[in-house]
């Protein structure tokens, strides 16, 4: 009996040894994803102008001539024919103008999707064999270096054992038939 016991605690004890259960750390699965934010775009419309009024603005404009229309009293009266409309109402022009327009920018980030254990190189998540086998650890897999036995047929009794047997088997049967002849007698 002691000596059964103190087989299981020098295997615990070396079992202890060489496995050693240490808590995983996690670490985050991620992915890219595409997200868009708003941003205000500035939109400038430069100016240009039609013939006319680039004319005037560089100077080449040249005024029609003047009509010059005479009274009854021989005043002359000169009178500018159409003056052009300013350049704000002309309908061909296009005045500098600032628009802002909201416009959708794409931009990629690191979304967690989940979570994996952080394995360390020297570990597994692999259950270690019996230590019967000589179990030894290399590239991530537990290998056995002692093969698996088959399993072994159980011994034969011995002849004590045997004996034994037949002795109980007949002191059963002695103890019936005593029983039987005590009951035929009352």
């Amino acid at each position: 009996m002691y000596s059964n016991l103190w087989q299981t605690n020098t295997y615990s004890r070396l079992f202890e040894k060489i496995t050693k259960i240490t808590p995983l750390e996690e670490k985050a699965i991620t992915e890219k994803q595409t997200f868009y934010r708003e941003e205000t775009k500035e939109v400038v419309t430069e100016e240009k102008l039609c013939k006319l009024h680039q004319s005037i603005e560089d100077g080449t404009y040249k005024e029609p001539p003047k009509i010059i229309i005479t009274d009854e009293d021989g005043n002359n009266s000169e009178y500018n024919t159409d003056e052009p409309i300013s350049k704000y109402d002309c309908h061909d022009c296009v005045m500098r103008q600032v628009d802002y327009e909201t416009i959708k920018v794409p931009y990629e980030e690191d979304v967690v999707i989940g979570f994996e254990p952080d394995i360390p190189k020297n570990c597994t998540l692999e259950i270690c064999p019996d230590l019967i086998y000589d179990p030894v650890f290399k590239d991530g897999k537990w290998i056995k270096l002692k093969p698996e036995l088959p399993p072994q047929p159980e011994p034969e009794p011995s002849e004590m054992d045997k004996l034994k047997t037949e002795l109980e088997v007949t002191k059963g049967a002695m103890a019936e038939f005593i029983m039987q002849q005590t009951l035929k007698g009352m």
